[in-house]
């Protein structure tokens, strides 16, 4: 059994072609629309490396290329059984699973008196406010997906 990915790109991706097929380009502008590089690195060299991973175990696979005008080719890559099955466990592991994420913020907590005591109230002062915005950001979204029929959103393939 090879072992899992951890690459968010490699996460991404399978999520964009679980919604339908898509070809590299049309990954990277979904990406960059929907605002999902500002949380996972974006670069199309990593992209198609990704790319070529994801097809060599399997998990996506090319179902057509086609030309556009003079557009280079372009191949349109399907999520496999085995990555629809492959991205759901992934998602099940990472929401379910608390992980140590945030290494540097915790380096910061235990050098924390380098700072005098003052700026240090402060400053987490100043992330708490930054947090509790991020929060409020994050409800919204909560709120907006529960007001959508989310069963629709599922595959009919389930």
């Amino acid at each position: 059994m090879k072992p899992r990915l951890s690459n968010p790109l490699a996460l991404a991706v399978l999520a964009l072609v679980f919604e339908r097929p898509m070809h590299p380009y049309e990954m990277a502008a979904t990406l960059k629309h929907r605002q999902k590089h500002e949380s996972i690195k974006l670069r199309y060299g990593s992209l198609y490396t990704v790319i070529e991973l994801l097809t060599a175990r399997g998990l996506i696979e090319p179902k057509e290329t086609n030309r556009g005008g003079k557009r280079p080719e372009r191949t349109v890559y399907a999520l496999t059984p085995a990555g629809r099955d492959e991205l759901r466990d992934w998602m099940r592991d990472l929401i379910a699973e608390p992980a140590k994420e945030f290494p540097q913020f915790e380096a910061a907590l235990c050098l924390l008196p380098v700072l005098p005591p003052d700026e240090a109230v402060a400053v987490l002062r100043e992330r708490s406010v930054c947090l509790g915005a991020s929060v409020a950001a994050l409800q919204a979204v909560l709120v907006h997906l529960a007001s959508q029929d989310l069963a629709a959103m599922a595959s009919p393939e389930d």
